[in-house]
């Protein structure tokens, strides 16, 4: 799996690549993501990742990792932007799902060839019951990737 991100701290990457396969394959150590922001606490994505993880549980740390991908915009590839974007929206306070799935479908388009976005549409989809349209989302992640499980 490959995507753009800018950072220069290799263990920076190691954590989100570790977070991604942890999310996809419904692992137990999802909270490995918190360690890419202290390889690099500029990297917009690691921040947004952390924010995403910790937003259902811990509402305050999740803005506050939010905010630190913000003051980092300049620095942000395009999948970065529409990553912060969408969780940030996620973590609002006026947060409406037919928007962040909008959201999301905005990072779909833009990143088509990554199994891993079909899985994150899957997953958010099965959270509205919109059991159908999950499992094509997902069956379209596993055909660009058939060694995620």
């Amino acid at each position: 799996m490959t995507y753009e991100v800018n950072t220069s701290s290799d263990d920076c990457i190691a954590s989100i690549k570790s977070n991604s396969h942890q999310v996809l394959g419904y692992g137990r150590d999802r909270k490995v993501i918190l360690e890419a922001p202290l390889y690099d606490k500029d990297c917009v994505l690691g921040n947004n990742l952390a924010a995403h993880y910790l937003f259902s549980s811990d509402i305050s740390r999740a803005k506050t990792y939010a905010r630190a991908a913000e003051y980092h915009p300049g620095k942000a590839t395009p999948y970065e932007k529409a990553f912060f974007e969408a969780v940030n929206y996620l973590i609002s306070d006026n947060m409406d799902e037919d928007v962040a799935l909008e959201l999301h479908s905005k990072i779909l388009l833009e990143n088509q060839e990554h199994d891993y976005v079909y899985g994150m549409l899957a997953f958010s989809l099965l959270e509205r019951v919109h059991l159908a349209e999950a499992e094509k989302a997902a069956r379209k992640g596993y055909e660009i990737n058939k060694n995620h499980s």
